[in-house]
């Protein structure tokens, strides 16, 4: 197996919708934060549109290059479910480190996907690990995250220990203390960044996933909309998306349709540490995607476990 040093990467999301948020926050803009108009409109017919299947989101948190090599890789990874019949949104989080499999390279990490093969690489790879359709893309840079935070005011959170961190190379200090705390950009950056845990990635993704949660409350209970006139301003290198004007008009329709009560739900990818790595547990992760993401059999998750088994056999 092929070994790698861990890499970090960036670029994001919309001007209308501002849907994205790295962590997450991409998934609340796009369902919270956005100007509700009313009724949604094609603007060119002036027909209603609405969202009337799951669509899926695939949410990319990206660094700067490598300063060695240059190279890019995805640090974060989120799968974002609209389903408009049950009127929910669920997030699926993807380690990093998951391994996967790569044609003429051998096993890597999921995230190498970037470097490898750019934004359609890493969509492939995240079709072939959860056999579900990944329809559109948003990827953020962290710069960006940072502002976002920012003009929603920062984010009140449980840091749940006393987090310390410097690396000169990638100029990154992140340095919180125990306790409850309203998180500006730049701190709550270090919040969803920091590593050094006994569980890796895995308690980087459960803060990421409180993070958002922490995010998505406080939209429902406030009139930030408000304020997204102001994320104009972003410059386009910190976004990237495929998604159109027409899936903006449907996306903000759902989001304008959900029930004040509704939560967003986050799911990990389940499985277990192989050394630096994440092994997926494929039959599990069939599982939960069938009673979460789908009502439909998935296949390339069926076929996936079988050459893994062959593999092993």
């Amino acid at each position: 197996m092929k070994r790698l040093p861990a890499r970090r990467t960036g670029k994001i999301f919309h001007g209308l919708l501002l849907v994205g948020f790295l962590l997450g926050l991409g998934a609340v803009v796009l369902f919270w934060l956005w100007p509700r108009w009313r009724p949604a409109r094609h603007p060119a017919t002036g027909q209603e549109v609405k969202l009337t299947e799951r669509t899926n989101i695939l949410v990319l948190g990206m660094d700067a290059p490598s300063p060695g090599n240059g190279e890019v890789r995805a640090d974060v990874l989120l799968l974002v479910s609209c389903d408009p019949e049950e009127e929910r949104v669920k997030i699926l989080s993807i380690p990093r480190d998951t391994l996967v499999t790569y044609p003429d390279r051998g096993e890597d990490r999921i995230n190498a996907a970037l470097t490898y093969g750019g934004v359609a690489l890493v969509r492939r790879k995240v079709e072939e690990l959860t056999g579900l359709t990944v329809h559109r893309y948003l990827a953020i840079d962290f710069r960006a995250f940072e502002e976002i935070i920012d003009l929603l005011g920062g984010v009140e959170v449980e840091v749940d220990k006393r987090m310390y961190y410097r690396d000169r190379s990638q100029g990154l200090v992140i340095d919180l203390q125990k306790g409850r705390q309203t998180l500006n950009g730049r701190q709550a950056l270090g919040f969803v960044r920091y590593r050094r845990d006994p569980m890796g990635d895995l308690a980087r993704v459960a803060r990421q996933q409180r993070l958002l949660r922490a995010v998505f409350e406080k939209a429902k209970k406030e009139r930030l909309w408000t304020r997204l006139l102001e994320l104009y301003r972003l410059k386009k290198e910190y976004i990237r998306t495929d998604l159109g004007l027409l899936d903006l008009y449907r996306l903000r329709r759902f989001a304008e349709d959900l029930a004040s009560g509704s939560e967003m739900v986050a799911f990990t990818v389940p499985g277990n540490f192989l050394g630096p790595y994440w092994q997926p547990d494929r039959e599990a992760l069939r599982a939960l995607v069938e009673k979460e993401l789908t009502a439909k059999p998935v296949s390339a998750v069926s076929k996936d476990i079988a050459a893994t088994k062959k593999r092993r056999g």
